[in-house]
């Protein structure tokens, strides 16, 4: 299997508003040169698919380095930071973020515990629909260190947003022997319809259910039980009990036309 790099790209320097929510401050001019510079240092792949925050400076900032499609994903948006003004000792509040994730470290503050869900749902649901080839995340530098994480199956590190420069690139090779992706909608559905086949072919032939979908559920909760396979583990239940609906609906539809 070739080599998938994801590289986790922090927005150029903004030009700071302290009457505004930093979430809607821009890149600075002065800095433009900087995230110029970053598009020809060879950092960058030259193929791959692009996505960005919403956020505007992380899409000037995606501007300036490729002229290809780039898609908005809501999940990289930055910690929600709906605080105006300075904020005294900024980077420790920041770590204190890091050490309890579960609250606000500031008001007005996402807590960084949700800010890592949604970052977590979009890389996965981003490796999921793009299984080949290098991805570039263009963000913000507390959520790109939470996607880091997610990554490389480590613990978010809280002096990372403070020493990521404007612009800056990390870059993260993908273990080809990481956890196998969850199944898609699609692919959910595909399995359910094989396995209410299969029981119902197996139910005709010796009048018993379930002889298909008892196993299938056994399996499927055995994956489910290891954390690197929880998540297949978990679709694929959801393809068995999807399936057991289905085989009641057709039994029962059987049973009205005899």
């Amino acid at each position: 299997m070739p080599e998938r790099y994801v590289h986790l790209v922090r927005h150029g320097r903004p030009a700071v508003d302290v009457d505004v929510a930093a979430a809607q401050w821009s890149l600075d001019p002065a800095g433009l040169d900087a995230v110029r510079a970053l598009r020809t240092s060879g950092r960058l792949p030259d193929r791959a698919t692009w996505f960005v925050s919403p956020e505007a400076k992380a899409r000037e900032t995606a501007a300036l380095l490729t002229d290809g499609p780039v898609e908005v994903v809501d999940g990289l948006r930055e910690q929600v930071r709906l605080h105006v003004g300075w904020v005294d000792d900024f980077d420790g509040v920041v770590r204190a973020a890091y050490d309890d994730p579960s609250v606000p470290a500031h008001e007005g503050w996402e807590p960084l515990a949700a800010t890592r869900e949604r970052a977590r749902d979009a890389v996965r649901r981003l490796l999921r629909e793009h299984p080949r080839g290098d991805l570039v995340l263009v963000g913000h530098a507390t959520c790109l260190s939470l996607v880091a994480a997610e990554l490389t199956g480590t613990e978010p590190n809280p002096h990372v947003p403070s020493a990521t420069g404007f612009p800056d690139v990390t870059t993260i090779r993908l273990s080809t022997t990481g956890a196998p992706a969850p199944l898609s909608f699609r692919q959910v559905l595909l399995a359910s319809t094989v396995l209410t086949a299969a029981d119902v072919l197996v139910w005709e032939a010796v009048t018993t259910v379930g002889l298909v979908l008892a196993p299938a559920a056994v399996v499927a909760a055995l994956v489910a039980f290891p954390r690197n396979t929880r998540d297949l583990g978990v679709t694929l239940l959801a393809a068995v009990l999807l399936a057991f609906a289905m085989v009641t609906f057709v039994l029962v539809f059987l049973a009205r036309i005899e």
